[in-house]
């Protein structure tokens, strides 16, 4: 991967200067009338509740290869991470998120992104997709630099998926934090009957 500032050049030297996290996610094909669905290999426990939550992960050997390019490796393999099968004919999304970043001596602000590979193929395009939502419809309402959760470095909606995923509750009040429910939740939670609402700060 590429790590470049807001004039399109690379950044150096990142390895030891900023914190790097991942996730990845196989997309289950739908049954029985419902549609495919994200499934991360990264979940956790929660207030002691098992395997409730998803994660992130950072184990791993991170090496710069010059012009702010980068590669990282995974210490564990997918299976090994949380025992969930790797099912490599199937898409995966695998996200990147970077915090604590300082480049020259001056802290700067996190960044994230995403993409999407089938790894039996290689193949990065015509490959089964879930795209419901676009970067450009939530900036719509809430603008491009103030679009940003969990501390602000994670600011792209199709890393969100990473961890906002069916099955997944907050343990706190066991209410969904699956992405599809926690959207029409926010946005239009008035309107549904007897159902807890789940609120959200936006910076």
């Amino acid at each position: 991967f590429k790590v470049y500032n807001q004039f399109g050049l690379g950044v150096e030297n990142l390895a030891g200067n900023a914190a790097f996290s991942f996730t990845t996610s196989k997309l289950v094909p739908g049954t029985g009338g419902k549609t495919a669905f994200w499934s991360t290999y990264m979940v956790d426990d929660d207030e002691g509740m098992p395997d409730i939550s998803a994660t992130t992960y950072s184990r791993g050997t991170l090496e710069e290869l010059g012009g702010g390019d980068y590669r990282f490796t995974f210490e564990d393999s997918l299976n090994a991470i949380a025992g969930v099968a790797f099912e490599p004919t199937l898409t995966h999304r695998v996200t990147m998120e970077i915090r604590n970043a300082n480049v020259g001596g001056t802290a700067v602000p996190g960044s994230d992104t995403a993409f999407d590979v089938q790894p039996s193929t290689g193949a990065t395009t015509g490959i089964a997709q879930r795209e419901i939502i676009t970067q450009e419809a939530c900036a719509a309402c809430h603008g491009t630099t103030d679009f940003a959760f969990h501390g602000g470095a994670r600011q792209d909606v199709r890393a969100c998926v990473g961890c906002h995923q069916a099955g997944k509750i907050d343990a706190f009040d066991s209410n969904s934090i699956d992405f599809g429910v926690m959207l029409h939740k926010i946005h239009t939670g008035a309107n549904l009957n007897n159902l807890p609402l789940l609120f959200c700060g936006f910076p």
